[in-house]
């Protein structure tokens, strides 16, 4: 299986700079790599060189995020790498799964015996 890409120091200052200052944001580590949750869903997040965001059916001409081969992460795009643009499309991020339903924490399994 291929390793999972470390995400340089200047992508993730631009992923923190370009989160939106809303107090519903959440930032914390998915596979140990910077992302950014609101109502318990991601909504952006980091890999390598790239930022990604969840924006549904609603590409909006981006190329879909496929972290490994034959793998895409469903609704998820790849930002373009451009400084300037990348608070907006976080925002669209931001904006596309504030309007889904609250994530509801799966029960925890018994431990077996």
């Amino acid at each position: 299986m291929a390793q999972m890409q470390k995400v340089p120091d200047h992508v993730a200052a631009a992923f923190d700079r370009a989160l939106p200052a809303d107090p519903r944001v959440e930032r914390r580590k998915m596979f140990g790599l910077p992302a950014a949750f609101v109502a318990g869903s991601m909504f952006a997040g980091t890999f390598g060189e790239d930022v990604v965001v969840k924006l549904g059916p609603e590409s909006q001409g981006l190329e879909p995020f496929v972290p490994f081969p034959g793998r895409p992460m469903t609704g998820f795009y790849a930002a373009p790498r451009d400084p300037a643009a990348l608070s907006s499309w976080i925002q669209k991020g931001f904006d596309y799964v504030s309007s889904l339903p609250p994530k509801v924490a799966k029960p925890k399994k018994a431990a077996k015996k």
